[in-house]
């Protein structure tokens, strides 16, 4: 058979949170109402596990599942059925000492409900687990034959020192009593079987320690606290985005700027290109207006050469006819 795979542990802040969340819907949890009504409504129970589940779950340790949740207060619970059934024979400083500090809440609650008059819950708390632990072994009961079961006693002889009318301590009395039960008769149905005497026996009403009431409050402080870091750490990634957004619109405006001096500057340089142009202009219409002013008076030059030269070929006719009458 495959093994399932086994949960990851509960912090400590996920079961003081639970158990909060536990004793303040207990009534609900076991199907009275919030007015005191009976009857069970297996919708509340698991609308109430799946509210557990995710409130845990935010603390931001693990993901839990309703299954989980439904084991781990079935635990706790039978662990403080225990202590209160030792209570009764070694006394309260006994199972306060030997309680962890997170089930002390647990502890007052169930106390709180049986001077109340509540102990019907606590008796259908207990069916629940019973109920559990027969459809669990239904199956290994229903291939079994009845047999006798074997009732041994052990003689336990007195310590030494000790008078011999010392009463037993609760280990022994715990195990007589689990034995007995055991040696009870069953029915022949396998879902059916007698209510043991150690759930009917009533509980010595005593007043609530002012202890525990602090070391709730000191409890619900801390989850306040883990809720109050959880906030911070939101309003810090929300700060870390601001002053992204910030970097990112300096940057941009710093591009701007960048751009807008590129711009500039290419427009002085275009300017100063048009400028150089219209000097470059300006020089060519100067030499060519030069070269126009050179080029005329080369004319006049020739104009005046080639005049002096017919005058020089054709001499007037008065020279010619003095020449010819001497």
């Amino acid at each position: 058979m495959k093994d399932r795979k086994k949960a990851p542990p509960f912090h400590e802040c996920e079961l003081r949170l639970l158990m909060k969340l536990y004793c303040d819907s207990y009534e609900e949890y076991h199907g009275r109402g919030k007015h005191g009504e009976s009857g069970r409504s297996l919708n509340d129970k698991k609308s109430l596990l799946r509210r557990f589940a995710r409130e845990v779950s935010n603390l931001g340790f693990y993901q839990r599942t309703e299954k989980q949740i439904e084991e781990r207060l079935r635990a706790d619970c039978k662990r403080v059925r225990k202590h209160e059934r030792a209570r009764i024979h070694e006394g309260r400083e006994a199972v306060i000492n030997s309680l962890p500090s997170y089930l002390h809440q647990l502890y007052e609650c169930r106390k709180s409900k049986s001077l109340n008059g509540s102990a019907a819950l606590n008796h259908d708390e207990e069916l629940d687990d019973h109920h559990l632990d027969i459809t669990e072994d239904s199956a290994f009961e229903m291939s079994q034959p009845s047999i006798c079961h074997k009732v041994k006693v052990e003689v336990i002889t007195p310590r030494e020192g000790s008078p011999a009318g010392e009463p037993q301590s609760s280990e022994t009395f715990m195990e007589m009593e689990e034995v007995v039960d055991e040696a009870a008769p069953t029915s022949t149905t396998p879902t059916q079987r007698r209510m043991p005497r150690k759930y009917v026996r009533a509980t010595r009403p005593e007043s609530p320690s002012p202890s525990m009431d602090r070391r709730a409050q000191l409890y619900e402080e801390e989850i306040k606290l883990s809720m109050l870091r959880q906030q911070l750490a939101i309003e810090e990634l929300k700060l870390i985005v601001i002053k992204n957004d910030l970097a990112r619109a300096q940057l941009e405006r710093e591009t701007i700027a960048t751009e807008r001096e590129r711009f500039e500057l290419e427009r002085a340089k275009h300017e100063q290109y048009s400028e150089e142009l219209k000097l470059f202009h300006i020089k060519q219409d100067l030499a060519r207006a030069q070269l126009e002013r050179e080029m005329i008076a080369l004319e006049r030059e020739r104009l005046k050469l080639e005049r002096e030269k017919q005058q020089n070929n054709n001499p007037s006719p008065r020279v010619t006819s003095q020449s010819d009458n001497p």
